[in-house]
């Protein structure tokens, strides 16, 4: 090989560590960048969670529907014989909704009943034989009394085992006539069945979003309740008890008075869509409420929810999951200014154990950003009011409030990421290029000469 294409040899290799070199210095400062971003600590207002200083304060939405719905799924082990009811019926409690296929289950009641007789049978001629060995054992002599012995042990065996498989096989029959007694299954309540699966397949299944799928469903009549739906980053602001107004999306004068009942903490699998942030999503959570009247309500309207303002409650209210209590001081962690996290001293007034909230005297305005309480709060940590994701939550894809099905045009494209700010910029066309050596410049040898 020539010393000019050594030389040029070297060069490329050069090139090809510097270049290499380069891209690893970028990606760690990149992911440099966004640890010290995913490091922010989400912050909300306290405008927002308290309620002042917002005209409309906190609406959810809700749809009315029926205080309980009914899911029955048959014994997996056993044969649906007969169905008594079809798609719209209406029953009522008691009501025979199916039966099961008994035949077998008889079957099975006399073979056990048989094998009783067996065994009792078995008890029976082994006692007496066991009463006549004990009379010849005691004329034999004392060289044959072993043998005697060792026959009375095995059939007092034999008598053991044959007790417990009788009570085994009672219990067996007690369970079989308690399921022939509850062979037709009934209705738990009055309702409306709205889905019947198939017969021959009875066992549940699932929808797309999780939800179950039952053989039998039923919508119970009487009083109506509304659903509501709560985003994860407002879960805190409701409370089971609290008061909250029912008003119409039509008609925004007609109003209804409840009560939140229920909370529900596992997320709707199927509602992880509401966005905050640069494509984030918050998972949403299911909450009730009992209604004082459901006069003029129809089941499936729309509605939406607020809190009820209290009147003798004066001033600014906050729930005492963000409070950090140390000894006789309360503090919150909230955002100064320049976007910095501090341990900030309020003072509290009157408490609500109804809703375990705190009235907060002095330390926060309607304009402050405070912070929910957790080990990552410190002191001068960097905040954002937009949701970023923690390293658990990006390193589990399936973790709820994530979506990676889709990908804003350009992102997780190379080409893309070549032409961004700090990475390497679009090389002109020809520059960077190595030609192909020949191969017999890439022979191995002596050197010429």
């Amino acid at each position: 090989m020539s010393r000019i294409r050594k030389t040029i040899l070297a060069v490329v290799l050069i090139l090809l560590a510097a270049a290499a070199a380069y891209v690893g210095y970028r990606y760690l400062k990149g992911r440099e960048e966004a640890g010290s971003k995913g490091a922010a600590i989400y912050v909300q207002s306290v405008a927002d969670l308290t309620g002042v200083g917002n005209i409309n304060g906190n609406r959810y939405s809700g749809v009315i529907e029926t205080q309980k719905t009914e899911k029955i799924n048959p014994d997996a082990e056993k044969k649906i014989a007969e169905v008594f009811i079809a798609e719209g019926d209406t029953v009522q409690k008691d009501d025979p909704l199916f039966s099961y296929d008994t035949a077998s289950i008889e079957l099975d009641i006399q073979a056990a009943e048989l094998e009783i007789e067996r065994n009792e049978s078995t008890i029976t001629n082994d006692t007496a034989t066991i009463e006549q060995l004990n009379k010849d054992m005691e004329k034999a002599n004392a060289s044959d009394k072993l043998s005697y012995s060792a026959q009375i042990q095995e059939l007092q065996a034999e008598i053991a085992t044959a007790e417990y498989t009788i009570k085994t096989k009672k219990n067996e029959i007690k369970g079989m006539k308690a399921t022939l007694e509850h062979a037709t299954v009934v209705s738990p309540i009055n309702g409306t069945v709205t889905h019947l699966g198939d017969p021959n397949e009875p066992a549940s299944s699932f929808n797309p979003d999780g939800s179950e799928v039952a053989f039998i469903t039923i919508l119970a009549d009487g009083d109506l309740r509304v659903k509501g739906s709560v985003s994860e980053q407002s879960i805190y602001n409701i409370a089971e008890g609290m008061p909250v107004t029912i008003r119409s999306r039509i008609d925004a004068t007609r109003t209804w008075n409840g009560t939140v009942s229920a909370i529900e903490t596992q997320s709707e699998s199927s509602n992880t869509d509401v966005y905050y942030g640069e494509g984030e999503r918050a998972s949403k959570y299911p909450f009730y409420v009992d209604l004082e009247t459901t006069e003029g309500l129809l089941l499936g309207q729309h509605v939406l929810i607020e809190p009820r303002v209290d009147e003798s409650r004066s001033g600014m209210w906050l729930s005492s999951g963000w409070l950090i209590q140390e000894e006789e001081d309360s503090y919150v962690w909230a955002a100064r200014e320049g976007g910095k996290l501090e341990k900030r001293r309020v003072v509290l007034g009157e408490y609500d154990p109804d809703l375990d909230e705190w009235q907060i005297a002095s330390g926060l305005d309607t304009g402050d950003y405070i912070a929910w309480p957790s080990e990552d709060c410190k002191e001068g940590a960097a905040t954002t009011t937009e949701h970023v994701f923690t390293e658990e939550e990006m390193a589990d894809p399936g973790m709820p409030g994530q979506d990676f099905t889709e990908m804003p045009e350009g992102e997780g494209d190379f080409g893309g990421m070549m032409e961004e700010e700090g990475n390497f910029e679009a090389m002109p066309e020809g520059e960077g290029e190595f030609e192909v050596m020949p191969e017999e410049d890439m022979a191995v040898g002596e050197p010429e000469g």
